[in-house]
């Protein structure tokens, strides 16, 4: 997924990538933000839930704007955001809704209409077995925003995101619930144009690592301590007005500057092996909640059933890059 492609100079990355090669200390923020999502589906509450909520899925729509090029058209960011994100959103569609229409009609003797209508309609709606489902299209819709924007004076584009962050706060619910999330690109548009931010702010950070977990540990304790409420993007929750979206900000800038840290000191095998689990990525968000679907997974969560929603579908996108279905199923 291009979203998230940087330049790299043994590990570390480029503010502004002049190239195509991928970024490990940046994948390896993705591969931290894909396994927070899986372990969030598996316990759906408690403090520890908390904390992964308050950054786990602003950090991509951040990792979006961060590796942001100015200057494409909006014809090409559509064509590129189509091929990387709503090609294989719409392959998987097709193979879990065949899978889970087979697998209720063994159980049961019936199709779950219904849920695969609900499935096909998207965002808040699209429940277990295509519980993230919601997330592709929705940063589809939030970067083509942000190209269309682009063209004005930066600030119609915070002002957009403004407006979009105070009707969430009323209506976010039913933003949530329009076809395919549509309506919640527009508050996420905020995470981007932080994200188009950061790397300014990076370069002048002088202790990386150091002020990177401070910001962190920070913004996990003021999560866990109630003072700043987690986010549930998926159904239009933005959290505790602004200060969230601050803390989620300030968690994904910390996580960034502690990998451009550490990756600095990493070997080359890490590195490859980053690049490599990180390129599979999607496939893990869209497939894990079918096995926890199996698994029949409770509420309270299971350690196994999180090993297996980690383990099954990164074995499986392996096996997927190295066969032809790639273009469709990897993007």
């Amino acid at each position: 997924m291009p979203d998230f492609i940087a330049g790299t100079v043994r590990g570390r990355h480029l503010a502004v990538p002049p190239t195509r090669a991928r970024a490990a200390d940046l994948d390896a923020i993705r591969l931290i933000g894909i396994a927070a999502v899986v372990v969030g589906h598996v316990w759906t509450s408690g403090p520890f839930t908390d904390a992964l909520f308050a950054w786990h899925v602003p950090v991509f729509f951040i990792l979006t704007g961060y590796l942001w090029k100015p200057g494409r058209t909006l014809r090409d960011e559509v064509a590129r955001r189509s091929k990387t994100l709503l090609v294989p959103y719409v392959a998987w569609l097709a193979v879990l809704s065949i899978a889970f229409a087979s697998v209720e009609y063994l159980r049961g003797g019936s199709l779950p209409v219904e849920a695969l209508r609900n499935a096909v309609y998207g965002g808040a709606f699209a429940v277990r077995p295509y519980s993230a489902f919601w997330f592709v299209p929705v940063l589809f819709f939030t970067a083509v925003l942000c190209r269309l924007l682009e063209r004005f004076p930066a600030w119609v584009a915070w002002t957009t995101a403004a407006v979009g962050l105070a009707a969430s706060v009323v209506a976010g619910s039913m933003m949530a619930k329009t076809p395919l999330g549509i309506a919640l690109a527009v508050p996420c548009l905020v995470f981007v144009l932080v994200g188009r931010a950061l790397p300014a702010m990076v370069r002048r950070i002088r202790y990386k690592a150091v002020v990177g977990l401070g910001l962190v540990l920070a913004g996990v304790a003021l999560t866990v301590g109630g003072v700043v409420q987690p986010l549930n993007m998926k159904d239009g929750d933005f959290g505790t007005v602004v200060l969230s979206v601050v803390n989620a900000s300030a968690i994904s800038l910390g996580l960034i500057l502690v990998l451009a840290a550490l990756y600095r000191v990493v070997s080359p095998a890490v590195n490859r092996l980053t690049v490599q689990w990180a390129s599979t990525g999607l496939v893990v968000v869209l497939t894990h909640a079918f096995f926890l679907y199996l698994l029949n997974t409770p509420a309270s969560g299971a350690v196994l059933d999180a090993v297996v929603a980690l383990v099954v579908p990164f074995a499986i996108a392996l096996l997927v890059t190295r066969s032809p279905l790639r273009r469709w199923l990897v993007g």
